[in-house]
């Protein structure tokens, strides 16, 4: 491609960038991998592990309104009259268990809570209200950002360099009296090109590979600031507590005579409480319904769906880019086409000089578009991109050149002017 001076000096140079535009936009370029539909696999998952159980202590369904899955369990007649009969019996001991607790347990003494002890430090309020909060982090969601970041800081730093690369271009390409436009200028300016664009793409893989270590190490400072001024505050905190402390040693000493003999009667108690509720509980205990493994999908393991859904992804995207290597060789012919027209008046397209033709496309004027060799080109060559004279003679005669020798020749600049033409309108 070449630079905006020279498109605004070249008016062919200006229909060459356009036609490679439309050829690219034409041919899918730029279309976006596909992406899974996890939906999808999660409606499969549901189908394929949500079965209906039968079983000797009854049934399991499923049963679905909209998004919502409902599992029904229905026991066998056995199955529900002892549940039924446990469920009487568990209510009949938990009624009498509540008239037992309201009336307080034989030899059970209530003892002082906390909040009758002598009052625990208070504080001075909380010393880290005014620092800032780092807010939750998020590996996946910060590494995009730094990555940008850190590209565009590389993209900033090569500009200069670009700019000087360019410049001494142009004056070794007027100092060597290559004019601009040629196909040796062109050549030159090209490598150029592909020299800084291989500069941005290694910054772009670079900052790609550094971004979660970029994110992790900003977030790293910020933790680090933030514990600075969490130190500083801890320790004035640490000084007033310390003297809070030393002022309530006194009433904690005289406490903690009277806490030890208060510990023991409650163990006591505690044991005879604990004892009575022990005598409750063996009277509801007994043996648990497990009617149907409630879980859903009886006793087998759920069936790997995922992996199915993983391998059908995988095969679509293998698909998705050969498509787009297909899609870069038929741009790679399209350019070709481009070229020919700056570089010569008129290029041999007589169906008669071509071999191995295959349809790739069409211009916005409808013309076909094919690729071919001509006849005494050898088939390891690569093929040309191009219209057929007979058919262009059709549409566009006025582009059409008779040669001497019987074989017709095409005037690819007209054929190029009239297809833009026809996309603008």
């Amino acid at each position: 491609m070449v630079d905006a001076a020279l498109k605004r000096r070249d008016p062919l140079a200006r229909l060459e960038a356009r036609l490679d535009r439309w050829c690219y936009i034409k041919k899918g370029g730029g279309s976006k991998a596909p992406v899974p539909d996890p939906t999808k696999q999660i409606e499969a998952e549901a189908a394929a592990n949500r079965y209906n159980v039968n079983s000797p202590f009854g049934t399991q369904t499923w049963s679905r309104n909209g998004d919502q899955w409902t599992q029904n369990v229905t026991l066998n007649p056995s199955e529900q009259r002892q549940y039924d009969s446990r469920n009487a019996i568990a209510e009949a001991m938990m009624g009498q268990a509540q008239t037992s607790v309201g009336g307080g347990v034989p030899g059970y003494s209530d003892r002082p809570q906390m909040s009758q002890l002598p009052a625990n430090y208070q504080g001075r309020g909380d010393f880290s209200s005014g620092m800032s909060d780092p807010g939750s982090f998020s590996l996946n969601q910060s590494t995009p950002e730094a990555s940008k970041a850190h590209y565009a800081r590389i993209a900033e730093s090569l500009d200069p360099t670009f700019e000087k690369q360019t410049r001494g271009f142009e004056q070794r390409m007027s100092n060597a009296g290559i004019p601009v436009g040629s196909e040796a200028y062109n050549d030159a300016y090209g490598e150029m090109l592909d020299q800084q664009n291989r500069s941005l793409r290694d910054a772009a893989y670079e900052s790609a590979e550094m971004a979660p270590q970029l994110a992790l190490a900003e977030r790293g400072q910020q933790m680090s600031d933030r514990g600075q001024l969490y130190g500083e505050g801890l320790s004035t905190r640490q000084q007033n507590v310390s003297e809070d402390l030393a002022a309530q040693e006194d009433a904690r000493a005289g406490f903690s005579q009277s806490q030890s003999e208060q510990t023991r009667v409650f163990d006591e108690d505690l044991a005879r409480r604990q004892q009575y509720y022990n005598e409750l509980a063996a009277l509801l205990g007994g043996q648990q319904l497990n009617p149907v493994n409630g879980g859903g999908g009886g006793g087998n393991a759920p069936l790997d769906v995922g992996s199915a859904y993983n391998a059908q992804n995988q095969a679509q995207l293998a698909r998705y880019n050969a498509g787009q290597a297909q899609q870069a060789n038929m741009m790679n012919g399209m350019f070709n086409l481009g070229s020919a027209a700056l570089g010569n008046t008129a290029m041999w397209s007589d169906e008669r000089l071509k071999d191995d033709v295959e349809e790739v496309g069409e211009l916005p004027t409808g013309e076909t578009l094919y690729e071919y060799h001509y006849k005494w080109e050898d088939e390891s060559t690569p093929k040309h991109t191009g219209v057929m004279a007979q058919e262009l003679e059709e549409t566009q005669p006025d582009a059409v050149i008779y040669d001497p020798s019987g074989f017709r020749k095409v005037d690819y600049r007209k054929v190029i002017a009239r297809a833009l033409m026809a996309e603008a309108a």
